[in-house]
């Protein structure tokens, strides 16, 4: 994450908070599609919004 805006100079335009939201997304997503549940069976793969989906920030 620290040397993303350096690599990708377009990413200076967007929040970090925003970048760090979509981190935390994608490796829980990834978490959750590892990991079994209760009963041994997997959920689904990720399945990702569209880039609409970044109007506001929702915690």
């Amino acid at each position: 994450m620290v040397n993303t805006k350096d690599k990708f100079p377009d990413y200076k335009l967007i929040h970090s908070q925003v970048l760090q939201d979509c981190i935390k997304r994608v490796k829980l997503a990834f978490d959750r599609w590892l990991k079994a549940d209760k009963n041994g069976t997997r959920l689904g793969k990720p399945r990702f919004n569209g880039k609409g989906r970044y109007r506001i920030i929702n915690n």
